[in-house]
């Protein structure tokens, strides 16, 4: 279908054009769209995401003939020329976006979570990728959007350093979906003993061996341990039946950080769980890096959401000062860090 639509669309574009009964067919430029939005301002939230909150309606674009034209929906940050906007593709005379949709929108624009933020918003009618589209007028829209967190499979890890509660354990995240979990746990104190479960509670349970922290998991084996205390990234590996845990601090080092080339540590917060440190920072990029080595790096692919990306691209300071900078991994799978102006 699409191979006819574009040899027609080719065909009647031609600089000789397509003869028909003797009858000259060529396109002519296309007349804009004339967009209308149901709503101007809109406070996203993920209990809603499948309930339709925008109705866009447009007139037809013409193009000189009864040609097949695709419409879709352009979504930029306000003033921007469209380059980087986001597109969602819509039927003739237009229809209505669900909450999810537009959340979807705000997130690839990278815009920040709970913040009204004003976007533009224009139609896009083309009959061929070789022809000139035709676009409305721009609107404005104001979006909030909210936190989309990614679900995995999870398993949990309860243990002395909390009172053996699997109901508030912390959670190891399938990220790859091959049954190896991850997830950063803090074991305070002198409390190190641990087991792993498959799920808030003991039903099924794992225990087995440890040595120099790491050994093998046996469905409802004696207590696993940890040698020390500290902020561990535990990793479980469901197939090969094994687990280990490394100890990690945490440190920012990049252009922007002011320190000679040299990493900045952060401090961890016992209360609040995260690491984090008020930093003069310059214009440019950074990275979060564990035992100031390049072994276990996160930036962020998508500036604008909160979360971490392992080996991602630096994350973005605009302006210099002074900020405060803070690392959360307490989500696993969800790692996200914040900065504030001081």
């Amino acid at each position: 279908m699409s191979k006819l639509y574009y040899a027609l669309a080719f065909c009647l574009i031609a600089a000789t054009a397509c003869k028909k009964d003797g009858t000259k067919l060529a396109a002519k430029d296309g007349t804009s769209p004339v967009m209308q939005l149901s709503a101007k301002d809109l406070i996203l939230e993920k209990s809603h995401a499948a309930d339709s909150v925008l109705a866009v309606n447009f007139t037809h674009a013409d193009f000189g003939y009864s040609a097949i034209v695709i419409y879709a929906l352009e979504i930029d940050r306000k003033g921007g020329d469209f380059s980087q906007s986001v597109s969602i593709d819509v039927p003739r005379g237009g229809r209505k976006l669900t909450v999810g949709e537009l959340n979807g929108a705000a997130m690839g624009l990278g815009m920040p979570i709970g913040v009204s933020s004003d976007v533009e918003v224009r139609v896009r009618a083309r009959i061929s990728p070789a022809f000139p589209a035709a676009y409305s007028e721009r609107s404005a829209l104001s979006l909030s959007p909210y936190l989309d967190l990614k679900t995995y499979k999870m398993m949990y890890v309860p243990g002395s350093y909390q009172g053996w509660a699997p109901e508030n354990a912390p959670g190891l995240a399938d990220v790859g979906n091959n049954d190896v979990f991850e997830g950063y746990v803090h074991l305070g104190g002198n409390a190190t003993q641990f087991k792993i479960t498959a799920a808030p509670n003991w039903d099924v349970n794992y225990g087995g061996t440890s040595n120099a922290n790491a050994g093998t998991l046996v469905r409802g084996g004696g207590d696993l341990s940890i040698q020390g205390t500290g902020y561990y990234l535990f990793k479980v590996d469901m197939k090969a039946m094994t687990w280990s845990a490394d100890k990690t601090s945490w440190s920012v080092a990049g252009p922007a950080v002011k320190n000679n080339g040299e990493d900045v540590d952060l401090t961890f917060d016992e209360d609040a769980g995260t690491w984090s440190a008020v930093l003069d920072l310059d214009a440019g990029g950074f990275k979060f890096r564990a035992n100031r080595a390049d072994v276990l790096v996160y930036g962020d692919n998508r500036p604008g959401d909160p979360f971490l990306d392992a080996g991602g691209p630096p994350i973005k300071i605009d302006a210099a000062g002074s900020y405060r900078v803070t690392l959360d991994l307490r989500l696993a799978g969800n790692y996200s860090y914040s900065i504030s102006k001081q």
